[in-house]
């Protein structure tokens, strides 16, 4: 897999997980990173954060945010807003490779979540030095910002790294820097028994299955454990009630 194929489908992996969470609307007012990230890598306080889902949609910048500004959107030229976006930073952009902006739930404060992927066929392990190199190009990237206003909305924003990576994490969790979450290999290798007594919401992973497993991510991840039940019957019962197709292309 190339490494923009793996971009797009972070991205668009990030959306499928929001978008359905948002129309169960269990999780709608408020969700914690460990809800949503399920079994990812982190220190607790990061776990720990509420946050709020909204609808979410697919924008790939054809610049380097923030560097050269707020992102354009490669297809219409246009400077888009952060609000309700996933969007693919653009082309070796120092900060982060897709970008997306939540609200913090107790502080009402922007929470600007930065994904890095890491994409490896070798077994390359990823370690805290690893982590910490990121760390630096999202501060350097910041410091080296031209833009005031968007500086400093920035330095007022809660900014946490996602590092989704094919690699295994090779240190100890408790040893992680502040703010920072690893979405590893072994942490959605994992399948559940619910989904095979629920043929109704599994009809709807298919489309997307195999690219998942091809990436050792299961696609029913973040619905791993007998009270996740619940959620599957809700989405039985809004199909039911609301008469939707959902087609989710990645």
């Amino acid at each position: 897999m190339a490494w923009d194929t793996w971009e797009k489908f972070v991205a668009n992996y990030e959306i499928f997980c929001n978008n359905l969470l948002f129309e169960l609307e269990q999780h709608k007012e408020e969700i914690s990173l460990k809800k949503f990230y399920r079994e990812a890598i982190g220190k607790g306080s990061v776990l720990n954060i509420q946050t709020r889902l909204e609808k979410l949609e697919l924008c790939e910048a054809k610049n380097q945010f923030p560097k050269t500004g707020l992102p354009i959107n490669r297809l219409n030229n246009r400077v888009m807003n952060l609000d309700g976006l996933v969007i693919i930073n653009g082309y070796s952009a120092p900060f982060g490779d897709i970008i997306l902006l939540r609200k913090k739930i107790t502080e009402n404060r922007n929470l600007l979540i930065v994904f890095q992927q890491k994409w490896y066929i070798t077994l390359k392990e990823l370690t805290i030095d690893d982590i910490k190199t990121e760390c630096n190009k999202n501060k350097n990237a910041i410091n080296e910002m031209k833009d005031s206003d968007l500086k400093k909305f920035l330095e007022e924003s809660h900014i946490m790294t996602v590092i989704f990576t094919s690699q295994l994490f090779k240190g100890n969790p408790k040893n992680l820097l502040d703010d920072y979450l690893i979405i590893s290999i072994e942490n959605f290798n994992h399948t559940t028994k619910v989904i095979e007594k629920n043929p109704t919401y599994r009809s709807y992973l298919e489309k997307v299955r195999t690219q998942l497993e091809d990436c050792s991510y299961a696609s029913y991840s973040f619905l791993d454990n007998e009270n996740d039940s619940i959620i599957l019957n809700e989405y039985d019962s809004y199909l039911n009630d609301n008469d939707i197709e959902m087609d989710v292309d990645l």
